[in-house]
């Protein structure tokens, strides 16, 4: 599985030990780099417990996919992290891209959304746009991406989880990856 890292990074064999995760229901793997030191100290740690590596990316998808809010035809769906913007595109339920990229400025997610929007041919007023990350629902960020994104409403956690009263005050779009770990099985 490591020889599709080539594409997009430097393999080093020696120094890396290379992962994945199957998402069977979809029809993916999601691969990714891990440096030995990090499994062996896992496998010290919990000498008992099977121990699984993910990656962030498995948990944004699984618990975007858990939020209900897929639907058919085109799906946008944005994840903004810390210096990061996520962006997965799905067609009738199925993963069409998925790609990470690094911001510095505000107008790098201008740049990329648009990049996205105009590759794929995406009018924002057809389809489903979701946001999901750390930000405000009232927020000049939040903002800024409705202008950029016509039709975009904020992402919710996933529908079928359940949470106590302790999480009340973390807003629904907020965490998707941390709420989505629990679903990667």
């Amino acid at each position: 599985m490591g020889e599709y890292l080539k594409y997009n990074c430097e393999l080093r064999p020696s120094k890396e030990t290379y992962v994945h995760h199957e998402h069977a229901a979809q029809g993916f793997h999601v691969v990714f780099a891990v440096d030995p030191a990090i499994i062996e100290f896992l496998h010290e740690s919990y000498p008992t417990l099977r121990v699984k590596l993910l990656h962030q990316v498995s948990t944004l998808y699984e618990g975007l996919v858990a939020s209900g809010q897929v639907t058919w035809g085109r799906n946008l769906f944005l994840v903004v992290d810390r210096f990061y913007l996520h962006i997965f595109l799905l067609d009738n339920s199925k993963l069409v891209l998925y790609n990470q990229f690094h911001i510095n400025e505000f107008a790098d997610y201008e740049k990329y959304i648009k990049m996205v929007l105009l590759q794929f041919k995406l009018n924002p007023e057809d389809q489903n746009n979701r946001i999901w990350g750390y930000f405000a629902d009232k927020s000049k960020h939040f903002q800024e991406f409705q202008h950029l994104v016509p039709n975009l409403k904020l992402g919710s956690r996933p529908s079928n989880m359940r949470f106590g009263y302790v999480f009340d005050e973390v807003q629904e779009h907020q965490y998707v990856d941390s709420f989505g770990t629990y679903l990667c099985r």
